[in-house]
């Protein structure tokens, strides 16, 4: 052997180190576009996402905004059945001249019920609320009924109205919850 050859042999370690270093540097090279594709994908899809959650809120708020004409509506008219139909149950049923107080008056409360019942109410309520509103005119129908007699005590019947108002309040409540977005507390029993 020569000398050549006997430091090839001896060296042959180093041979195999290169080789191993230009696999390594193969692989490294690999390794970071595998990792900056992947760190891509990730970033790519976490925008996908972002913008997919904000094009919801989007059409969440657009939603609202379009439907906020009609729900105000509703809402002043939940309100206001509400207001009469409390009145009908708390006072006391009398014949007014129409003159200054009647709006405080059982007969303004009465006529106002119905106007609700057979018009602006009907247009707005969810089935629920048009539900309630019939249960509570049956029994308002048999008090005004039993107050035409005047010998009758009508406090039974006038007491009745008391828990169909209630009734009536909640369904409003339940009603004007999801469209507006928000969750009331249960009204006490």
């Amino acid at each position: 052997m020569t000398d050549d050859a006997a430091a090839q042999d001896s060296h042959w370690w180093l041979k195999w180190l290169r080789r191993i270093a230009k696999g390594l540097v193969a692989s490294g090279g690999i390794f970071v576009a595998l990792w900056g594709a992947l760190t891509w994908w990730a970033d790519y899809q976490a925008r996908l996402q972002k913008e997919q959650a904000d094009r919801s809120l989007a059409l969440v708020i657009a939603k609202r905004d379009s439907q906020k004409p009609f729900l105000e509506k509703q809402l002043q008219f939940y309100f206001e059945a509400a207001k009469v139909t409390a009145k009908l149950a708390t006072l006391a049923q009398s014949i007014s001249d129409k003159g200054p107080g009647w709006e405080q008056s059982w007969d303004w409360a009465h006529r106002r019920f119905f106007e609700l019942y057979w018009g602006e109410l009907a247009v707005v309520e969810s089935p629920e609320v048009a539900a309630a509103m019939v249960r509570f005119r049956g029994p308002l129908d048999n008090l005004k009924l039993c107050n035409s007699t005047p010998t009758m005590n009508c406090s039974t019947e006038q007491k009745s109205l008391e828990q169909l108002s209630l009734a009536l309040a909640s369904q409003i409540r339940k009603s004007i919850e999801q469209p507006w977005g928000i969750e009331l507390p249960p009204l006490p029993k």
